[in-house]
């Protein structure tokens, strides 16, 4: 469906006035007579209403620098949820209170815009949009860690991310990458897996063939990767180009990829994966892959040189 674009920047920051009663008190976009008037006269219908809701529910949004981003789990999007949120509000949210957000229609959720408005911060170049990839299997690897092995959260948390597959009992990483990769190639869709673990392209809309947001990832002019060696400098010139700068020094590390978390991926790499388990993550983030253009990183080359016991 095409989106008139050309009055796409005076209609949601018409909503400016209404987007500062939030900042202030929590308030509903809804709750503005002119959002709900725009809501009503939408052109979409139930169906493709539900569809934007669906492809669209995660993304954050600063109207004042005209922002959308959107935010994957296990891809600094922690430090990138303070720095939209601080952006938005006046106030830097953790992950749990910008999910509330989006529950209440509120800022910093691009959802606190009626979905027209939703569609045209989307789709029009009149707003930045920015998305942060990270190599699959990097990010694979850094999820099992973080919600397996190194968790600092206890049985609890392990249990609500990472053992409902294995009767409660701690799966090995070989276990997880062989169940993911049995599922993809049975056909399974791996977007209903645990947020951490399910492919980069179930978020946003970013796949080329789910719902209303389909081939998001072409609308986002920024596709930073987590993986690159520029990655910091690129996020950082970024910022500072939206005016952000001084947000982003506060809460984007300089670290390298890998190295800036408590799991520090980076260094169990090779120990972890072997050329098994990598073609096995590749069969299973097969659809990442494509768009998240893996990086020829080091460790990879060496797995192959190196086989694992056994192998051909």
């Amino acid at each position: 469906m095409p989106t008139p674009c050309a009055h796409s920047v005076q209609r949601v920051l018409a909503l400016s006035k209404a987007a500062e009663a939030v900042r202030r008190g929590g308030l509903r976009f809804f709750a503005d007579a002119r959002a709900r008037r725009d809501a009503s006269q939408s052109p979409l219908n139930a169906k493709q209403r539900l569809g934007v809701q669906k492809a669209h529910s995660r993304e954050l949004f600063s109207p004042r620098h005209r922002l959308v981003f959107c935010p994957i789990e296990k891809v600094t999007s922690t430090a990138w949820i303070k720095i939209v949120s601080l952006a938005a509000t006046g106030r830097p949210m953790s992950y749990r209170e910008t999910n509330e957000a989006r529950g209440r229609g509120t800022l910093p959720a691009l959802n606190a815009l009626p979905i027209e408005q939703q569609l045209h911060a989307i789709h029009c170049d009149d707003f930045v949009k920015v998305v942060v990839v990270r190599d699959p299997l990097e990010r694979l690897l850094s999820a099992y860690l973080d919600k397996c092995h190194h968790t600092p959260y206890g049985p609890g948390h392990i249990k609500e991310h990472c053992t409902k597959r294995t009767d409660g009992r701690v799966p090995r990483f070989e276990e997880v990458v062989s169940n993911l990769a049995a599922r993809a190639d049975a056909g399974e869709d791996l977007c209903g897996e645990n947020q951490h673990f399910a492919p980069q392209v179930c978020f946003c809309g970013l796949s080329d063939s789910r719902n209303a947001g389909a081939g998001a990832v072409a609308r986002y002019q920024h596709v930073l990767h987590m993986s690159s060696a520029t990655f910091v400098e690129d996020a950082h010139s970024l910022l500072r180009l939206l005016g952000l700068g001084r947000i982003a020094s506060m809460y984007l590390p300089k670290f390298t990829a890998g190295s800036g978390h408590r799991t520090n991926t980076s260094r169990h790499i090779e120990e972890y994966f072997t050329p098994t388990t990598v073609r096995a993550a590749l069969r299973a983030l097969s659809a990442s892959c494509s768009f998240a253009r893996r990086a020829k990183r080091a460790w990879r080359q060496r797995l192959r040189v190196r086989r694992s016991p056994g192998a051909a």
